[in-house]
């Protein structure tokens, strides 16, 4: 568990934002990552990739919680019992399994495991070439599902059908590519990402008609212009995205990725009217899905409908349980909401489990900041600083809790600096602009927010709402900004309150 939270939640749960107990007799599954028995390292993205594609298939259908990879993956190397992870996890099954490749002959092992007893109620193997094996995955969803559904009751499961979306076969050489760029796309890093990129050209060179690899290429381009990321501009990597995502969804209209991924676009775009029937389509085809989820929160933060918006992380947070990035997510939400003893406390959860990791202490000094407590904020911002090798926007943040502090000098000096960096690298024009405002150079920070909006600049989704901003909501400048983003009359977010 994180922290309490304040959202009306189903009275078993209130509060338990990310529950680490067993739901009873819950149709909830977790796919374990499959054992490479090669002894090659080389092929952990191929073990990997099926573990991937396993949890997809069986995401599709209706009726079971399936854990996200995120919390999965955890697993891959250190695996404590059957019961401890079932706890961890929230679920009462867990697949696992293991895979040997031979070229293009393989060997799957699958044993699906209920965790109270320890005793295996189903399994299969798989012996064959390569070319054979979506079908081989469709069948574990299946079978598994089937098997599920014989240790519940009718009520706790719907079998009415099984998905009816089929993976589109392809050759090898492609698949080989696009478990390579999930392998790659799943390591979240800027270096790791491009290469992704390059793996699904030369898939999508051979296999043009491949929606799912279409669909992680958009994910790739969202990655690179994400907060915090800031990789490529919106102006850049947006249009890439809208491209792949519109061309998977051609290719398959029920691609629950697709949809996501395009319902951010959407957001990115700021066409609020698109957004909200592409994540909730998105939801529909997968109720597994945690990132549409995690994505739509971001939409509803910006409306200003922060209940709904920690209710839907909260859901996320059930299907990928150990995910830090969500935890991220919930403290975000938080602060967004004014929640900021909820927010420090949830850091100070995730210093405990990662005291090196810049992000903890990022948003523990945003709280306190945000309370007015500006001396205890000081240092933790500045061991974010520390700790992300001088992130711009830790440094923006910092230099604005100094000039609220009336340490202005510093707060100028580090405005300099980012000022200067802007000229080698991309940096947001919003992380500029945050300093600025409270040092009260109000032309200097609407001269780099009419430059975020040029840009498409992400954080601009939350400008209304952004209570660093507020110095600057009387100006006529800001309130036309507000109207070129969609949110000056009620369109895309509620005033704050």
């Amino acid at each position: 568990m994180l922290f309490r939270s304040r959202v009306t939640l189903p009275p078993a749960r209130a509060g338990r934002l990310f529950p680490s107990s067993s739901q009873g007799t819950t149709a909830s599954v977790a796919v374990l990552p499959l054992r490479n028995l090669s002894g090659d390292p080389g092929q952990d993205y191929f073990s990997d990739g099926i573990t991937e594609m396993m949890i997809a298939n069986l995401a599709k259908i209706g009726g079971m919680r399936v854990i996200s990879r995120t919390s999965v993956m955890r697993y891959k190397t250190d695996r404590p019992d059957i019961q401890e992870m079932a706890r961890a996890l929230g679920v009462r099954f867990l697949l696992e399994g293991s895979v040997l490749r031979s070229g293009e002959e393989l060997m799957i092992i699958v044993s699906l495991v209920e965790a109270a007893s320890g005793g295996a109620v189903w399994g299969d193997t798989y012996r064959g070439s390569l070319r054979e094996v979506f079908a081989f995955q469709q069948q574990v969803a299946q079978e598994a599902a089937r098997a599920i559904q014989g240790e519940l009751s009718m009520s706790d499961f719907r079998m009415d059908d099984f998905p009816e979306h089929q993976f589109h076969e392809v050759t090898p050489e492609v698949y080989e590519s696009y478990l390579k760029a999930r392998y790659l796309l799943n390591k979240r890093t800027p270096d790791a990402v491009r290469e992704a990129l390059d793996e699904l050209d030369a898939a999508l060179a051979l296999d043009p008609d491949y929606a799912l690899g279409w669909a992680t290429r958009a994910e790739c381009y969202v990655y690179l212009v994400a907060d915090l990321i800031n990789v490529l501009p919106p102006s850049e990597g947006l249009p890439m995205a809208r491209e792949a995502a519109q061309r998977a969804l051609r290719l398959d209209p029920n691609l629950s990725e697709a949809h996501a991924v395009l319902g951010f676009v959407h957001l990115q775009s700021w066409e609020w009217e698109q957004v909200e029937n592409e994540f909730l389509r998105a939801l529909e085809l997968n109720p597994n899905n945690a990132d549409a989820y995690q994505k739509f929160t971001l939409f509803l933060t910006a409306q200003g409908r922060h209940d709904e918006a920690l209710a839907a992380i909260y859901k996320a947070g059930k299907l990928d349980p150990l995910s830090i990035p969500l935890r991220f997510g919930v403290i975000s939400n938080c602060l967004a909401a004014g929640r900021y003893d909820e927010a420090a406390e949830g850091a100070k959860a995730l210093i405990a489990l990662q005291p090196d990791h810049w992000l903890g202490h990022y948003f523990l000094g945003l709280a306190l900041s945000l309370e007015g407590r500006h001396d205890d904020a000081a240092p933790e911002l500045e061991r974010a600083v520390e700790l992300s090798r001088r992130n711009p926007a830790a440094l923006a943040d910092f230099a604005r809790n100094e000039a609220l502090a009336g340490q202005r000098d510093e707060a100028s000096r580090i405005v300099t600096e980012l000022e200067e960096t802007s000229a080698r690298i991309f940096i947001p024009p919003t992380t500029l602009a945050n300093p600025l405002a409270a040092l009260g150079e109000r032309d200097r920070a609407l001269d780099w927010l009419e430059k975020a909006v040029e840009i498409r600049d992400q954080n601009l989704l939350l400008l209304r709402i952004n209570p660093h901003y507020r110095e600057l909501h009387g100006d006529p400048r800001f309130q036309t900004i507000l109207e070129r983003v969609g949110l000056r009359n009620g369109e895309g977010a509620a005033a704050p309150s």
